[in-house]
């Protein structure tokens, strides 16, 4: 059923039944190639729940950032880029300290 919807581009399906499943990796890893963090959201249960996940999501975040600037450079919104809804460092920092708060959020930054 998984590879249906992912075939299909279902991505909430697809990612629901992944959770369903317990491959909550396949899900950061699905997420941040499609690179959506509307995605990311407590009500769907796909943020991380412990530490070693949010390092997973931002180790995950900073290999694909890496090798995806040039290619984001190009999509230009009035002459700047448009990252507001982009799976970044950033935004996926500020929502860690958000749901975990500031202090764990920076302390998992430090470590990584």
């Amino acid at each position: 059923m998984t590879d249906m919807c992912q075939s299909n581009g279902f991505w909430p399906g697809y990612l629901s039944l992944c959770l369903e499943l317990d491959r909550r990796s396949e899900v950061f890893i699905k997420i941040v190639h499609l690179d959506d963090m509307e995605l990311l959201n407590t009500k769907d249960g796909t943020v991380p729940k412990t530490i070693e996940e949010w390092k997973f999501l931002l180790c995950l975040v900073k290999s694909h950032h890496n090798i995806c600037v040039s290619r984001r450079d190009t999509a230009a919104t009035n002459g700047t880029p448009e990252w507001s809804n982009s799976v970044t460092v950033e935004n996926v920092a500020l929502l860690a300290a958000r749901i975990i708060g500031p202090d764990r959020s920076l302390q998992m930054l430090q470590e990584c």
